[in-house]
């Protein structure tokens, strides 16, 4: 089912120039939400893996939670790119809604 979605014109120009390839309004919008969750997810976990480093240098190792209401999808394509900020680090991870449980050690 359709909705009518009313937007300013400059907030249609922006849109406008978002678009890929043949993207419908209704693509583009759903491309950005898709990329804002994948965002969110990569700013806590950054957080949680920078705010770990100090105990993991004593320790070897840490386990964390983060509450998080991303959808799976959101949360799997994070964890890829995560791995490639942090190549120094094993970080695995389970979605327990509403909480990512990592487990982040040195390789």
């Amino acid at each position: 089912m359709s909705k009518v979605l009313r937007m300013s014109e400059g907030v249609f120009n922006k849109l406008e120039k978002n678009v890929t390839g043949f993207e419908t309004p209704s693509e583009v919008i759903e491309r950005m939400i898709e990329s804002h969750e994948e965002i969110d997810v990569i700013k806590l976990v950054t957080r949680a893996v920078i705010s770990s480093e100090e105990f993991m240098k004593e320790m070897g190792q840490r386990k964390k939670s983060i509450l998080l209401h991303q959808p799976p999808e959101a949360i799997e394509r994070a964890m890829i790119f995560i791995g490639e900020i942090f190549p120094q680090y094993n970080i695995t991870h389970y979605f327990e809604q509403p909480a990512l449980n990592l487990e982040i050690t040195y390789k």
